[in-house]
């Protein structure tokens, strides 16, 4: 009994011993994870914090960024309106364009019609120009007479009428400017020996001072053709204005087909140093 009892109370001290080893074990293991746990909170914590901090920038960038939103939406509608502006001058310059098109429409319209009046015209030119190329070659060799009874100087006792020749002008080998002469020349007189001549104001006034006068103009082309042209009238006035009076052209008689001189009726003599006209 003795040795049962005892076994039974060496029995119950080691339980004892055990659980209260065990107990604190188990106190030592809570502390632990207390300590654990109270570490990681602080970790946890300071990582909420970082968070924090990190979402207050996030947040101010965003913040930054919607400012910039706003000003960029601001940009947008103020080029928006400048294009809608642009559209409005852009329809208005197409309506002018248009406008401009037909305008050039019916300017080449009429620049095809001016081209065919210049066509016309021109070819009017070339005409004109070919009698005048032609009157110029009649020109070249021309003798104009008048109408008297007889030279100056036997014109009171002959009664027969004769041609005097008044000038002569061609081709005598004589310079260009042969008849350029002063005032005072072609109221004396000129002459060349190779044939051309001017016959003088003074004595033509004198000669057609008195009487009816006729004028008659002999032409030579460079073929030898001979043309002529009678004038009805004639005269020289007094100087110094020395008006001529030429009409009534002959065409019944006249072989030239059309009237140079009459065009010059009551013209006033000039020369290269006296312009009266």
């Amino acid at each position: 009994m003795k040795v049962s009892l005892l076994c039974l109370v060496v029995m119950a001290y080691n339980l004892k011993d055990i659980i209260g080893q065990e107990t604190f074990e188990i106190k030592c293991g809570v502390e632990e994870l207390q300590g654990a746990i109270l570490t990681k909170m602080d970790t946890l914590e300071r990582k909420v914090d970082s968070v924090e901090g990190k979402i207050e920038i996030l947040e101010s960038k965003l913040d930054t960024v919607e400012g910039k939103v706003d000003a960029m939406e601001g940009m947008v509608n103020t080029v928006d309106k400048k294009v809608d502006t642009l559209d409005g001058r852009l329809d208005t310059l197409e309506g002018k364009l248009d406008e401009l098109q037909v305008q050039n429409h019916e300017l080449q319209g009429k620049l095809v019609s001016v081209e065919g009046k210049v066509d016309n015209v021109e070819g009017k030119l070339e005409s004109v120009e070919g009698k005048l190329d032609d009157l110029k070659q009649l020109l070249e060799k021309v003798i104009i007479n008048t109408v008297n009874p007889a030279p100056l100087d036997e014109q009171i006792n002959n009664t027969s009428p004769q041609w005097i020749s008044i000038q002569r002008r061609g081709q005598f080998g004589n310079r260009i400017n042969f008849f350029a002469r002063s005032m005072d020349e072609y109221k004396t007189g000129f002459r060349n020996v190779n044939g051309e001549f001017w016959k003088g104001l003074d004595e033509l006034s004198t000669l057609t001072k008195d009487g009816m006068w006729e004028m008659k103009v002999d032409l030579v082309d460079f073929e030898g053709k001979t043309y002529k042209g009678i004038y009805r009238k004639f005269h020289v006035g007094e100087g110094p204005r020395y008006v001529l009076e030429v009409g009534e052209y002959d065409s019944s008689k006249s072989t030239l087909g059309f009237d140079v001189f009459s065009r010059h009726n009551k013209m006033i003599f000039s020369t290269k140093d006296v312009d009266q006209d």
